[in-house]
């Protein structure tokens, strides 16, 4: 059976985007049967829950038997307009008596500044296809960005039709195997490693890149670390001197993670794409230091596979700072 429909829900417990045929969701049976497979616990209070869609004046809707159609008609004309696959956005949403604010109502007003987002980073490529600016997209709303804020963001850049300079920092040499405490110490330092080490074409972009990437000192000392043991690694490899076993097996892990994993993927295409790094090789080494240094922090792994939660954060990040 081909997918040629994506059903998006959301609810207080979460966003779930599934892949359908067309044919499977033309009732509200359907709808339901979905819903109630992805959170079985609405069977039980389901009169206590609504479904709602934002219509083309950006409303919230009821979905029910009467208003399906309209629902599934404009999820096909935004995607002919927009050349995707027709997607339609749902809020579950539980009924309140009272005047607060649910999490899905605020859910609710972002879905237009998710479709204008993707749209406005394809086209100003950030990424390279409509499958990777949705994608991203959502992982951002996942991680707490301001989906309004970097939309207004975006369309400010695309009106004037480039991008702001950050202000650079002057820099000093300091020794490579140096990690200082500070923050500007510690992102001169990195710049350092990331310039001799071959990783950048001149310093000015090391530097670019560091303030990009953002992060506290703590954090850039713990990449700077991996750095240098990957470095030390290649280098034994090099002329033949045994690698420390606990090395290795780490330098292993972390280049397995940023070889398999999707957002490791995306951050390296990201850091060649916008030409902060010489060669993918370069890319890849980079984004393994950061596993590295992610898998010294297991306080804020932030989904079941620790490291793609962060890598994902610092894909975000970057990106960010890169508008």
């Amino acid at each position: 059976m081909s997918s040629n429909f994506i059903l998006k829900m959301r609810s207080d417990a979460g966003i779930l985007r599934i892949r359908v045929n067309a044919s499977s969701v033309k009732n509200m049976t359907d709808i339901e049967e979905y819903v109630l497979k992805t959170w079985p616990q609405l069977g039980r209070l389901y009169e206590n829950y609504r479904l709602y869609y934002t219509d083309d004046s950006d409303e919230k809707c009821l979905l029910n038997d009467l208003s399906l159609e309209d629902g599934l008609t404009l999820a096909r004309i935004r995607a002919e307009a927009s050349g995707r696959v027709p997607m339609l956005e749902l809020n579950i949403e539980k009924v309140d008596d009272g005047n607060s604010a649910t999490p899905c109502e605020k859910a609710d007003s972002e879905i237009g500044d998710a479709d204008t987002l993707a749209e406005l980073l394809e086209d100003l490529g950030y990424v390279v296809s409509s499958h990777d600016a949705d994608a991203l997209v959502e992982s951002l709303g996942e991680t707490g960005v301001d989906l309004a804020r970097l939309r207004e963001q975006l369309e400010s850049e695309k009106k004037n039709g480039g991008q702001e300079e950050l202000p650079k920092d002057p820099v000093e040499g300091l020794p490579i195997e140096k990690t200082e405490s500070g923050d500007e110490d510690a992102r001169r330092t990195m710049v350092d490693l990331l310039t001799q080490l071959g990783f950048v074409d001149n310093r000015e972009t090391a530097e670019d890149l560091v303030k990009r990437l953002g992060s506290s000192s703590k954090d850039i000392n713990e990449v700077s670390r991996r750095l240098i043991d990957l470095a030390k690694e290649q280098e034994e490899e090099r002329t033949g001197e045994a690698t420390e076993e606990p090395l290795k097996e780490a330098n292993d892990k972390e280049l397995c993670v940023a070889e398999s994993s999707d957002v490791a993927n995306q951050l390296q295409r990201l850091l060649i794409e916008k030409h902060f790094v010489r060669t993918p090789e370069g890319a890849e080494d980079l984004v393994a230091a950061m596993v590295g240094a992610e898998y010294q922090q297991p306080k804020i792994f932030s989904r079941r596979d620790g490291s793609e939660g962060l890598l994902r954060q610092g894909a975000d990040l970057f990106l960010m700072r890169c508008l």
